[in-house]
């Protein structure tokens, strides 16, 4: 996620004024997805629609009210790279420019699985054995 402020820098007779100018927010997104995952699918059709999409980003630990804390924005995506698929799997990479700012604020409690699949891999055997 990344936020930048503009600078406003004039030079005057009286010397120099500086001050604070726009805000911009940017979120870059690499992942990895098999062959026809629905989460590339959705990022896919909003590139191609001009749609935008709404992110969250949001802590995995419950905060003091005992609730996530988040930020979420609304984007468009600027710029969407695939890579060919091997062994079933894509490599994506997103570019999203926030549209307006990102807003502070707090999810409920969300469920265990969730959090487990978005922090952890589970081991897989490469060679089960057979029954």
């Amino acid at each position: 996620w990344n936020r930048e402020k503009e600078l406003i820098d004039e030079q005057t007779k009286s010397g120099r004024v500086v001050g604070s100018g726009a805000n911009s927010e940017t979120i870059e997104l690499t992942f990895y997805a098999g062959e026809g995952d629905e989460g590339q699918n959705a990022i896919e059709e909003a590139y191609d629609d001009d749609l935008e999409v709404k992110i969250w980003r949001v802590e995995t630990k419950l905060n003091a009210t005992n609730k996530h804390s988040a930020r979420f924005a609304m984007a468009i995506i600027e710029s969407l790279e695939m890579s060919d698929p091997a062994e079933g799997f894509v490599e994506g990479s997103v570019s999203f420019p926030v549209l307006g700012q990102s807003v502070k604020g707090e999810l409920n409690p969300l469920p265990a699985g969730l959090i487990e699949a978005a922090t952890a891999y589970a081991f897989e055997q490469a060679f089960p054995t057979a029954p």
